[in-house]
């Protein structure tokens, strides 16, 4: 038996629900699929991508009862891209700080060139093309 299939969502903690928005969907092109906040404590908000796979939610910890271990800019994310020079280029464009350019990723021989950029919160958000 298979006991997981995909994976669905990811969420992570924030410090500035709307930030992280706005970073998320401005910035990277993510849709805004569900937008929910009682207050500025019990606030979430849940994207996909365009080409599909899991959606991204980001939240503030106090919705989980979070102690004080868990903090925001402690997660990697790894977004792949068709054309990693055209999204460098968009980023940089926008205004954000981003890495140069490099290849393997992934180790010598991967072939995967990439770049890293910050969210809000000091995640780091690496943006690869695979070959």
């Amino acid at each position: 038996m298979q006991i997981v299939d995909r994976l669905k969502m990811f969420s992570i903690t924030v410090g500035d629900v709307e930030k992280s928005k706005a970073f998320y969907a401005d910035m990277l092109g993510m849709k805004i699929t569900q937008d929910y906040r009682e207050d500025d404590n019990n606030w979430w908000v849940r994207m996909e991508f365009p080409g599909g796979g899991a959606d991204i939610t980001v939240a503030r910890a106090a919705n989980y009862g979070a102690d004080e271990s868990i903090k925001p800019g402690m997660i990697a994310l790894y977004f792949e891209t068709s054309d990693v020079e055209a999204s460098y280029a968009e980023l940089d464009t926008k205004g954000l700080k981003v890495g140069e350019v490099n290849n393997d990723l992934f180790g010598p021989g991967s072939n995967a060139r990439f770049f890293t950029v910050e969210d809000p919160d000091g995640n780091s958000i690496n943006i690869f093309q695979a070959k």
